[in-house]
């Protein structure tokens, strides 16, 4: 039907996790220009896409044409939406 269409064409935020740490304030407080933040992630291991802000994918950074891509392994709980 034309409700579903139209749904299904609706734009949703698709957001990939880099990785995760905890910080200290007193340390953000302090970050410049070129400091760099240890990750949890190593390269190479699957990051976490989520979907309107629910973990939905895990996938793979890479390039497509030049362009930052985000490559879909698999699903973490079942079919997106």
């Amino acid at each position: 039907n034309r409700f579903r269409e139209q749904l299904l064409d609706c734009p949703v935020e698709l957001t990939v996790q880099l990785g995760v740490t905890a910080v200290p304030m007193k340390d953000v407080l302090q970050f410049g220009v070129g400091d760099v933040v240890l990750l949890d992630q190593s390269p190479g291991d699957l990051m976490t896409g989520f979907v309107e802000g629910v973990p939905k994918l895990l996938g793979a950074a890479g390039v497509v044409k030049g362009a930052n891509a985000y490559r879909v392994v698999k699903s973490i709980s079942g079919p997106v939406g």
